[in-house]
């Protein structure tokens, strides 16, 4: 599962030329929507097993993201996304903000970005589960917070908001325990 995986995040980042030849060079094969155990908690018949021959990769730790005013986005993760800090060591509370995201996993704010942050919902943005997508909108509108509704394929609604950096968020309803995603 983890080749599957790395498969589809180097698929995200090449084109399909360089990622044919990724897959080809790493002997993974390439990964599709149907391909066995390609969602996390699946497994594919012959999928190798964390170990020596690979990464060993077990979950996410944090996501490190550049912001320009430390204190401005750490009221925005705290007030808006509803995360709880994590204390800093006090020798980085200048340049740091850190956040629970739940079951240990973490966004770390680093300041120093200089440079300006583009993203849309076709192409790089963060994506969270909420529990009640309906109460999610309600709270952006009650903030005025721009964002943007669509309700995909599946019939999910999603909304897209950006936050005062321009780092986009996806927000989805999960109804289920987010272990089966």
């Amino acid at each position: 599962m983890k080749q599957i995986v790395m498969s589809v995040l180097v698929a995200a980042v090449l084109s399909q030329s360089s990622y044919s030849a990724f897959c080809q060079a790493s002997q993974v094969k390439p990964a599709s929507a149907s391909t066995p155990g390609s969602m996390p908690g699946q497994s594919a018949p012959g999928e190798p097993t964390p170990g020596p021959n690979n990464l060993g990769i077990i979950r996410h730790n944090h996501l490190a993201i550049h912001v320009k005013d430390i204190p401005a986005s750490a009221v925005f993760y705290r007030d808006v996304l509803g995360l709880k800090p994590v204390p800093v060591p006090d020798n980085m509370k200048a340049t740091r903000a850190w956040f629970d995201i739940g079951d240990g996993q973490m966004i770390h704010l680093l300041n120093g970005r200089t440079e300006q942050i583009v993203h849309d919902r076709n192409g790089s943005h963060y994506a969270l589960f909420v529990e009640n997508i309906g109460q999610s909108e309600a709270f952006l509108k009650a903030k005025n917070i721009p964002y943007h509704r669509q309700v995909r394929f599946d019939g999910i609604v999603q909304l897209y908001f950006s936050d005062p950096d321009g780092y986009l968020f996806e927000l989805n309803e999960g109804k289920k325990s987010t272990n089966q995603y």
